[in-house]
């Protein structure tokens, strides 16, 4: 138990000792610092956006991208109060007379004190926010470049700044490689890569260099990485050596971006490539005679041909066995040409035996016809007046449908009648339906619904 109360009691030791250890240095100030001026751009860019809706109704002439000097015309002048000296101080000569004559024919609203007074109160909090910007910006350049001189030589402050802070400290920093130092920044590009396969990103923070911002797409990549090399190199010597070698790391980097730049230069005044491919269609015809079958000539030169005067096929009346005229007739005047089934002595086309239709002997009404009785209006008489057909209400002899011609009901095969069939009380037939529901009867009860239903469901829908 001795033992245990003491491990116990030396990792709480070890733990804190870790702790103020880790707060003791500058990072995590350095990491808040970075948070802080983010944070601030944010809420700066917010409420400048709503400054300029706002002063805009009262005034929407006045155009100036500069957002701290905009907020100092509007907490310091109105629209008839403009100072032409004041003016030229903050935004320029020309800007300010072209303010000046905005003012004069504006056709924004009026605002009364209480109104200006509001949008001058928020125009003064966003200088104080601006004011506050600049001065944490200033003591992290201060905090950076006593903690990573090599980095801050390389590259600005705050870009320096920015990469401890995605790195977490310049400790860590220190132990990325070059790879991973040029692509700091650009975690949701890399990832996206190695899950869906899409490119590659190039760079990161890293972008914010003058050199790779402006350079072309094409020597960006190169030039990130020359810097990350000497990135990495330089956040080695700041967390462990101590050893300020940035003129070094820098004219090295230098003469790396020349040298690119110098090869690119000779690649674009080098020859240029001939063209791959198949080559365009008309350098392909150079040398190849027209496209015609083998040994046909062109239709000028065959043999037996008329020659036309603009070569081709002579028109329709010039060719040989033509009529000659202005043209072909028309359809209606060519009372020479045959009718189809005369053509060539061919007879028309009927069924074997058939005569043509002008000669087809007509067959007669139905009531004229041999063996049919005559009807007063023609066609076919009605039914009572057929012979040997008596009128329908008549027909009182007429047997019914079971008893013709000695054919018993239709039943199911070796089925007996209802009243005969086994387990059945005798009685005059089957109840009507609606007995049967009732449990009314002679001798009968009441079917169940589900009886019932197979029942009809067995005779096809019928009770």
């Amino acid at each position: 138990m001795i033992w245990l109360a003491f491990s116990r009691e030396q990792a709480f030791r070890e733990a804190r000792e870790k702790l103020k250890k880790a707060y003791s240095g500058k990072d995590a100030v350095l990491v808040h610092t970075v948070n802080s001026i983010e944070e601030l751009d944010k809420v700066a860019n917010l409420f400048m956006e709503r400054l300029r809706e706002w002063y805009g109704i009262y005034f929407p002439e006045l155009k100036v991208s500069e957002p701290v000097s905009y907020c100092r015309i509007v907490a310091m002048f109105d629209r008839s109060n403009l100072d032409l000296a004041t003016l030229t101080d903050m935004v320029g000569e020309e800007k300010a007379k072209e303010i000046i004559a905005g003012a004069k024919k504006s056709v924004g609203a009026d605002f009364d004190d209480a109104d200006i007074k509001e949008a001058r109160s928020l125009a003064n909090q966003v200088i104080a926010i601006y004011a506050l910007r600049d001065e944490i910006s200033e003591y992290q350049s201060m905090l950076v470049k006593k903690m990573a001189p090599n980095l801050c030589h390389l590259v600005e402050p705050a870009l320096a700044a920015k990469l401890i802070a995605q790195a977490g400290n310049l400790e860590r920093l220190a132990k990325f490689p070059a790879s991973t130092v040029q692509v700091l920044g650009a975690e949701k590009a890399l990832f996206k890569h190695l899950k869906r396969g899409t490119l590659p990103p190039k760079y990161g923070l890293i972008f914010q260099h003058p050199l790779i911002g402006n350079a072309p797409p094409a020597h960006a990549g190169k030039l990130a990485r020359a810097l990350a090399t000497k990135l990495s190199i330089a956040s080695k010597a700041d967390a462990f050596s101590h050893n300020f070698i940035a003129e070094k790391l820098k004219a090295s980097f230098e003469r790396r971006a020349l040298e690119i730049s110098k090869l690119s230069k000779e690649k674009k005044a080098g020859p240029s490539k001939p063209p791959q491919g198949r080559p365009p269609f008309a350098e392909r015809r150079e040398g190849r005679p027209p496209f015609r079958p083998q040994g046909r000539p062109p239709f000028e030169r065959r043999e037996e041909r008329p020659q036309g005067q603009q070569g081709g096929r002579p028109p329709y009346e010039r060719r040989e066995e033509r009529p000659q005229g202005q043209g072909r007739p028309p359809y209606e005047r060519r009372e020479e040409r045959p009718q189809q089934e005369q053509r060539e002595g061919r007879p028309p086309f009927r069924p074997q035996g058939r005569p043509p239709y002008g000669q087809q002997e007509r067959r007669p009404p139905y009531e004229r016809r041999e063996g049919r009785p005559q009807g007063q209006q023609g066609g076919r008489p009605p039914y009572e007046r057929r012979e040997g057909r008596p009128p329908y209400e008549r027909r009182e002899e007429r047997p019914q449908q079971e008893q013709r011609e000695g054919r018993p009901p239709f039943r199911p095969q070796g089925r007996p009648p209802y009243e005969k069939r086994e387990g059945k009380p005798p009685g005059q037939g089957k109840p009507p339906y609606k007995k049967r529901e009732e449990g009314q009867g002679e001798g009968q009860q009441g079917y169940p619904p589900k009886k019932r239903f197979n029942k009809f469901r067995r005779r096809g829908g019928r009770f």
